[in-house]
Parts: C-alpha cells; structure tokens; sequence
C-alpha cells in the first residue's frame, strides 16, 4: 500500500464518529491473521500488568497524557 493511500485511509479515518473509529479497529482487530502465540503473550503480558496495578507497583499515566504523548510521537514520525 503507498504511503499516500495510508495517509488518505487516516485522514478519512480521524474524521469518523467514536463509534464509528470502535467499529473500524474492531473490523481491523478481526481481519489480523490468527497467531495464537501471539495472543499467548498478551494475554501474560495483560495478566503481568494486572498484577503490578493491584500490588500498587505499576506506574500508571493518565489518559489525557498518553494522548498528548502519542500524538506528539505521530506528529514528529509523519514529519
């Protein structure tokens, strides 16, 4: 796929409802091919991750920041 069509696909996309952007990644998420190992290690990353957030040694960042973190790193890869 070019570069400007992935450009256009997220441009098209940043102008989606809330919903409408689930549905997409939902559609997105489904059409992956399968890679059991890899949902192997999510799954015992996300059960590691639960355990340092109730043991309290997790450090946890707020959404409001992970989006400004994020959007900065996107902005700066694009440029």
């Amino acid at each position: 796929m070019s570069v400007g069509v992935l450009e256009k696909l997220r441009q098209e996309a940043a102008a989606l409802t809330p919903d409408e952007k689930l549905s997409l990644a939902e559609y997105l998420w489904e059409t992956l091919p399968e890679n059991l190992e890899i949902e192997k290690d999510w799954l015992e990353e996300a059960q590691r991750r639960s355990k340092e957030i109730d043991a309290g040694t997790a450090k946890l960042t707020p959404w409001i920041e992970l989006q400004a973190e994020l959007k900065s790193h996107f902005e700066n890869r694009h440029h």
